[in-house]
């Protein structure tokens, strides 16, 4: 074993001992939890991962239901603007780092919760996927992850990921060339060409 996958297992080993990946994400779905319908749930979701910060997703579901949300959503868009100074925002987000922004990726997040929330159980994860990358706006590709993740571990929908999503996904495959070095290092990490793409999957 080389010394990159030992260091990569032991990485692994102590993220899963402490909890991870994204222990945070468990408060979520004990949010999630606390609602029966799957539109509200779905909506707890996307306060969660709009800002990626449990807290601030718990405010915004507090303050903000769905149905009011819906109902109201210039009023909401003031709301997320008079207390931007107090709301926590993960690094992770800065698709979405101004209220404006905010305002219309959670908005986005509703209006999906609301329309595809009542089939969501029955859909596979790549038509989930299709579904939301149309529908929310400034969710990129791990924004999406991590919200059809916390719809699959909140028990919203039953298929999770199948992999990592690579179009577009520099980091991740970057890792793969890492542990897997080879003479098509440019084609696994810098090419979005579908020979690239398989590459990475396989």
């Amino acid at each position: 074993m080389t010394a990159v996958w030992e260091t990569f297992l032991e990485f692994a080993r102590l993220e899963l001992a402490s909890g991870g990946p994204d222990p945070h994400l468990a408060l979520a779905v004990q949010g999630m939890g606390e609602v029966a319908d799957p539109c509200e749930k779905a909506w707890r979701a996307g306060c969660y991962v709009g800002p990626y910060e449990v807290s601030t997703g718990a405010v915004l579901w507090s303050h903000w239901p769905l149905a009011q949300t819906l109902a109201a959503p210039e009023q909401f868009t003031a709301w997320i603007q008079e207390h931007w100074a107090g709301l926590q925002i993960r690094r992770e987000r800065r698709a979405a780092r101004t209220p404006v922004k905010m305002a219309e990726a959670l908005l986005s997040a509703a209006r999906w919760a609301a329309v595809v929330g009542p089939t969501l159980n029955g859909q596979s994860f790549e038509a989930l996927w299709t579904t939301a990358d149309r529908g929310l706006r400034y969710y990129g590709r791990y924004a999406l992850i991590k919200f059809l993740e916390t719809l699959h571990r909140g028990g919203v929908v039953h298929e999770g990921a199948t992999d990592i999503r690579p179009a577009g996904g520099w980091s991740p495959r970057g890792t793969l060339a890492l542990l897997f070095p080879g003479d098509d290092h440019a084609l696994l990490v810098e090419s979005n060409r579908a020979d690239g793409l398989a590459l990475a999957n396989a």
